[in-house]
């Protein structure tokens, strides 16, 4: 389920698609994986 969420970013071509994927996964796994979202989180700004 994780790695399938996080696969769909990368669908996105476009930046602000790309960006509205993100929070969009990282606000529905953070639900239940704190340290997948804080990765993500990290990642994307770093």
């Amino acid at each position: 389920m994780v790695a399938t969420a996080i696969r769909t970013i990368f669908l996105h071509t476009a930046g602000e698609d790309l960006r509205t994927r993100l929070n969009v996964v990282v606000g529905v796994l953070g639900r239940q994986f704190l340290q997948v979202k804080n990765m993500m989180l990290e990642a994307a700004s770093g």
